[in-house]
Order: C-alpha cells, then structure tokens, then sequence
C-alpha cells in the first residue's frame, strides 16, 4: 500500500515539474508522455526490489528454487518467480531370496511322527521331508546334523546323496537308537552348508527339526504261556575282513575283490567321507551299537543307499541282504579309517 502510494507521490510531483519548467507548444521542443513517466518509475521502483531482495535475512532453513520470468507490463523487465522443489522418496529395493533356506514339506514327518512310542533301546530310522526354498543346490558337501536336545542318533551328521536343486524336495533319513530309561525325549537336528553355516526351517530359517518319542517300558507281567522259540538259522560264513579303498567283499562266501559277485565296496564319496556301498543288488541298513538278531534283519527296512562311515560311533552293527539273496549282520571296526583301511566282522544266515 505504501509502495503504490509513493508511486503516485513521484508521478504528480513529476507532472508538476513538467508544466513549470516547460514551455508548451514551443517548435522542437520534445513532448514527454505519460508512458514515459510510468517506465521511468517502474524502472526505478524494480531496481530497488530487486535490490531488497538480496539482502540476507534472518532465516536459517533454506529451499532449493526454480527461476522463471514473467514479462513486465509495459518495459520487458523479467521479473524472478520462486517455487519450491518437491523431493521423491526412492522406491525401496526386493529383497533378495538367501542361497541356503529350506521349509518344511508336506508332511515333514514321513516316518516316527511326534510322540511315537517305542521301548528302551529300540532302533528306528526317522524320515523329514525337506523343501529347498533358496537359491543354491544342495549337493553332497550339504549333511543334516544333530542340533541339540537328545543325542540319539547313531550319526551326528549325514550327508546327501544326491542334488537338491531349489524348489525341489527330498527325504532325508537318521537312524537313530531309543535311549534306555523310559521318558519323552526330543531329538533337535539342522542343515549345514559347505562352508560350515547351519540353517533350518521356518520363517527366518532359524528352527530345527525334530524326532520326539516316548520311551515306554515293556510290560512286566508273566506271560501264561511260554514264547515259542524262533528257530536260528545255520550261519552260511563267518569271519573277519580288512578292506582298503576301493576293495569290494562278497559277503556270501568271504571273499576280496570278486568283481560281480561283490555285496559291499569301501569307498571314498570326498574328503573325510567315506562310505560303505551296497552294489550289485545288494542292500543295507544301520542298526545301531547292540547285535541285531537274524529276526530284526530280515524285517528291516533294507536299501540300497550307501552307509556314510564318517562320524559313525566305534562297533556299530549292521543288516545286509546279499546279492544271491541271503541276509547277515557285519560290525565295522573304524579305527583305521584315517589310513583308509576298514576292518568288520560278518556273519551270513543260510536261509533267506
């Protein structure tokens, strides 16, 4: 308001000073207009708000601007317009999938669901279902291992056999031996990668899996017939054998390196894995530390899966199923392993 009235103050006193001191009408005198008055004073009045300004002020917080211009009424003077910036919040980044992450499968237990009753001492294999939920394979280097809780497995760790590309599930399997006091007991077990790093299930694939049982006493009443007797069946052959690596047993008659009638071969999966390897249609299953009978070895669930020695407790025992089709037990002797040298004791049934 005060601005717009000096602005009219300026124009009358130079109107005034025009009709005093200049003749009108006079041959070649210049004629000033109106016009010109107004841009000189706008001129005048720009330069001094122009000048205004940029003086400094007192605020401390500072915006980025953007200058435009804007013709001015009557002398194309540009006049600076300020506007704010406004500033885009980046867009946040996926989240990548981690290279070792697994999930449970469905079901997770295959075998020995929780709560399962057996007696003391009982041997059992337990079956997860996995799921390879990451970005890497799992190969042979990969292994289950025992976490914590109760150790009963008669591994503390096994490896895979074969690969596990991502998406894919496998069953994995631990034999494991019922501890000998009656009681619930849970078994806590993970997966571990080459370089050594364990990883489990659930959502930040931090959680175990488990095998819970409940060890239950076998009764003690006195039966009111006596058991019959299950008849032995004479022992085909017996004995002990060393093999060093890559030697193969026939288990039928005794004998080193057979070739085609070989039941077992000692091999070398990697470092520090070796494996005893059913072969030419022979099968195998770990039992545990106490001697099977010729009964608990022909109802075994027997396979054709090798046997990983690595880890293995001293005098574990062992079913087999011949290639001419006769069943035994052997006792591995793992001393000498880290001279790849494998003694065992067998013994081979007459009867299938």
């Amino acid at each position: 308001m005060i601005r717009q009235l000096v602005f009219c103050i300026a124009i009358l006193t130079v109107c005034s000073l025009v009709s005093c001191n200049l003749p009108l009408g006079q041959p070649g005198t210049p004629t000033i207009g109106a016009n010109d008055i107004y841009a000189t004073v706008s001129a005048n009045l720009t330069a001094e708000a122009l000048a205004t300004s940029t003086r400094p002020t007192s605020k401390t917080s500072q915006v980025s601007i953007i200058t435009s211009t804007l013709p001015a009424r009557s002398t194309g003077t540009k006049v600076p317009v300020l506007s704010t910036l406004s500033t885009l919040a980046p867009r946040p980044s996926a989240t990548a999938l981690p290279c070792d992450q697994a999930t449970a499968g469905h079901p997770i237990d295959i075998t020995i669901p929780d709560d399962t009753q057996v007696k003391p001492g009982e041997s059992f294999s337990k079956t997860w279902r996995l799921v390879n939920s990451g970005t890497c394979t799992w190969t042979n280097s990969y292994a289950v291992v025992w976490f914590s809780g109760e150790d009963i497995g008669v591994t503390r760790e096994q490896y895979f056999i074969d690969q596990v590309t991502p998406g894919k599930s496998v069953d994995v399997t631990v034999d494991m031996i019922a501890p000998a006091d009656a009681g619930i007991y849970q078994s806590n077990w993970k997966l571990r990668n080459p370089q050594g790093n364990l990883f489990g299930i659930g959502p930040n694939g931090g959680s175990p899996f488990w095998a819970k049982i409940e060890v239950v006493e076998e009764s003690t009443q006195t039966p009111t017939s006596p058991p019959s007797e299950t008849p032995t069946s004479e022992i085909v052959v017996s004995g002990a054998a060393s093999m060093e690596l890559n030697n193969g047993l026939d288990l039928d008659t005794g004998e080193l390196n057979t070739g085609s009638n070989d039941d077992i071969k000692f091999a070398l999966l990697a470092v520090n894995q070796p494996q005893l390897q059913p072969i030419n249609g022979a099968k195998l299953v770990l039992i545990g530390v106490q001697e099977p009978s010729e009964a608990i070895c022909k109802t075994s669930a027997l396979s054709e899966t090798a046997v990983n020695l690595a880890e293995m407790k001293e005098g574990s025992y062992l079913c087999y199923y011949t290639s001419q089709g006769l069943h035994g037990s052997l006792r591995l002797t793992l001393t000498s392993l880290a001279e790849n040298i494998l003694t065992l004791e067998y013994l081979t049934w007459e009867t299938p």
